[in-house]
């Protein structure tokens, strides 16, 4: 008997290159590989075949080959016959028993594609189902390495350093001026500022952004909002650095260094997908890459949102999120959970970072009999390094000193009663040993209202009043990072609600920002003395520029729709200029990066401070003078000017004199003595009104008359 269509072949990959060199198409598109078939000897192979050629015939056209084995198409549907290969092909071992699996071509790659729908999962028997694939799926799959390799990781196109863009060029101004924006009804304008010439437009268009402007931490890119999301400008022309598509942006975050920008368009938890959110994206600035995405907070009518969502460490390491009983921290730029798990902390209310350290502070409320908890720990190792127990507690608000060497905890505490309640600070002097802890306690009734760390210094200043109407700021010093803390002096009869420090430390400003007031007062904190006032009606805003020269107040459309506008105010407080702005919704100075100079350097400036000042007071009073001859150069000119047109109109009028008398019949105009004075009075009645004086008694027949 002759095995017709039974192979004594084990590999596959032989077969179907006897199936390429035979076929007029390539062979793995149109052969199906039939899996799970029964393993019989070869005494029923026959059989198994004629069974299979009846199966697979039947859902589609097998390719048969023709009596001269040229492989024509023959569409009688037998199970064999021709001189060529059969449609059908059973490899088997060496011993004649058949592997498990079948090769079925068909005449064309469609047709084998019907096929292998059809017949994939067939019951063939009671113990066997077929596993139909196409033979160019299997050839696919054994090629894979058994050893994994990664693929190269492609490389990622710094867009900021491609584009060549000098993103500190503004530093360079030769004057040293800083910038700020306006934004003004539909116009956004980006203007110098310098306390001897005037303000002066650097760049500005209408409709440069949809709703308000951002500038990074360090003042490389200002952020403009769009409905498909948000781009970043920068270098001396303002060019368009970077796009991140993200629909309906509402609200951005930068990271410290700018490496790093969070987004976050508003939509509920409930609307969006959390397998592929959209609410909150993580992108990287320098590529514009999207680094991951996350489902935002819920949406509460009567509460603010928490932002920032998201909180950077100081150098961009990582960020950290607060969820329901846990804060996730993030590794960058993986954005992946550090050590793959969140840190459990039951009703954690608030956290923050040290700006300086990786250390995070969170605090706890009092639950059941456990009390409040302040906790002070370091990462990525998760050490807790200090923590407080406290009572009957309201609220906490977290402050950090900016150099990170203390951390102030504002406790609003309950009375024993607890239908009242008072304020205590409790000071963390971080890098002293054991982490010492003081306190300022005031009673209940002094009103707390403000708290502000001096930047640059030891030193805060608490707005408190016990009586309404009038308050007292006092000021403390911690005396160093291992001192005590040591009460400075008290201002006492204040009404102001708002602390303003200068970046530069030493001069703060106590302003009274409430409904229509706008009083605003100068203090050098070192002498102890009031360097001068100033009133801003209505103002809503106070911002010092980056130097701690100047301040400025401003009243925005968004909070007020009238007295619109900005003043810009010396440190002791003399008003520079003052200019009114329809609908102005923003007023925010450019922020400069971190001074390049080390301590040491910074100390020797400081020291030979004097001769810099001479040599600038110098240049500024020559550009004054300047300015001066030259307003008054220009003055006289306008005055020369318009006395040479009188000049000239007075020739052409004596040039004119003999034409004018001609026209007039003889008749001298410039005579006033030929013209005859008429005066004539016209009395016009324009209104007529009768009154009745009520307070005057009326006479009847029997009163007396004189």
């Amino acid at each position: 008997m002759t095995d017709v269509g039974v192979l004594p072949v084990v590999d596959l990959a032989p077969e179907l290159e006897s199936f390429r060199k035979n076929a007029r198409h390539n062979a793995t598109s149109s052969v199906l590989v039939v899996d799970g078939l029964p393993v019989v000897n070869a005494d029923k192979a026959d059989k198994l075949l004629a069974a299979l050629s009846k199966i697979f015939a039947k859902v589609g056209q097998l390719r048969y080959p023709s009596e001269d084995g040229s492989g024509a198409v023959d569409g009688s549907g037998g199970g064999g016959g021709g001189s060529g290969r059969p449609p059908i092909v059973i490899p088997r071992d060496e011993a004649g028993s058949t592997l498990g699996f079948a090769l079925v071509e068909y005449v064309d790659a469609e047709q084998a594609a019907i096929a292998a729908v059809a017949t994939n999962r067939f019951q063939f028997g009671r113990s066997n189902t077929f596993d139909v694939m196409n033979a160019a799926d299997v050839l696919r799959i054994c090629a894979v390495a058994d050893e994994f390799t990664p693929p190269p990781e492609p490389p990622v196109a710094n867009i900021v350093a491609e584009k060549r863009i000098n993103l500190k060029g503004w530093l360079l101004e030769p004057r040293g001026r800083d910038q700020f924006a306006v934004r003004h009804g539909l116009e956004t304008d980006v203007m110098w500022h310098d306390p001897v010439l005037p303000i002066e437009k650097d760049y500005g268009r209408a409709h440069w952004t949809d709703s308000y402007v951002v500038w990074s931490p360090l003042g490389s890119y200002l952020t403009t909002f769009h409905l498909q999301g948000v781009a970043l400008w920068g270098g001396t022309k303002w060019e368009k650095i970077v796009r991140f598509a993200h629909p309906n942006v509402k609200l951005v975050d930068y990271s410290p260094n700018e490496k790093y920008l969070v987004t976050y368009n508003g939509l509920e938890p409930e609307r969006d997908d959390p397998a592929d959110p959209k609410a909150v994206i993580v992108w990287e600035i320098a590529t514009g890459m999207k680094l991951r995405s996350f489902v935002g907070p819920p949406i509460m009518p009567d509460e603010p949102l928490p932002w920032p969502l998201f909180r950077w460490s100081y150098d961009d390491g990582y960020v950290a999120r607060m969820g329901k009983d846990l804060i996730s921290v993030y590794e960058m730029p993986s954005v992946g959970l550090l050590d793959k798990k969140s840190i459990k902390v039951p009703g954690v209310r608030d956290f923050a970072w040290s700006p300086t350290d990786n250390y995070l502070v969170y605090w706890t409320p009092e639950h059941d009999e456990a009390p409040a908890r302040v906790c002070l720990m370091e990462l990525p190792s998760r050490e807790e390094l200090r923590q407080k127990a406290l009572y009957a507690v309201a609220d906490i608000k977290l402050h950090w000193q900016q150099e990170g060497n203390f951390l102030c905890c504002k406790i609003d505490r309950f009375t024993k009663s607890r239908k009242g309640q008072f304020t205590n600070f409790e000071l963390f002097r971080v890098r002293a040993k054991n982490i010492p802890i003081e306190i300022v306690e005031y009673k209940e009734k002094d009103d707390v209202q403000a708290f502000a760390w001096e930047p640059k210094g030891v030193r805060f200043a608490v707005i408190h009043r016990d009586t309404p109407g009038s308050g007292s700021v006092s000021f403390f010093s911690m005396e160093g990072v291992s001192g005590t803390l040591k009460p400075l002096f008290t201002v006492e009869g204040k009404t102001c609600n708002q602390l303003h420090w200068s970046p530069q430390g030493n001069f703060i400003v106590l302003a009274t920002l409430a409904a229509q007031a706008g009083a605003l007062e100068f203090y050098n904190a070192n002498d102890q003395e009031l360097l001068g006032t100033g009133e801003h009606y209505m103002c809503t805003d106070l911002a010092w520029d980056p130097t701690g020269r100047f301040l400025t107040s401003s009243v925005s459309f968004w909070r007020n729709k009238m007295e619109n506008g900005f003043s810009i105010w010396t440190f002791n407080g003399k008003e520079l200029t003052h200019e009114s702005r329809d609908e102005l919704y923003q007023f925010v100075w450019r922020p400069r990066p971190k001074s390049l100079l080390d301590a040491a350097a910074q100390k020797k400036v400081k020291k030979e401070l004097r001769s810099y000042r001479e040599r600038y007071e110098k240049e500024d009073n020559e550009l004054r003078a300047s300015r001066a001859s030259r307003k008054a150069a220009n003055r006289k000119a306008l005055r020369d000017a318009w006395q040479a047109y009188l000049d000239e109109c007075e020739a052409r009028r004596a040039e004119e004199a003999a034409q004018r008398r001609e026209a007039r019949g003889g008749i001298e105009s410039d005579n006033e003595d030929d013209y005859e004075v008429i005066q004539e009075d016209v009395t016009d009645v324009i209104d007529i009104q009768q009154e009745v004086d009520t307070s005057r008694k009326m006479l009847n027949s029997e009163d007396e008359r004189d």
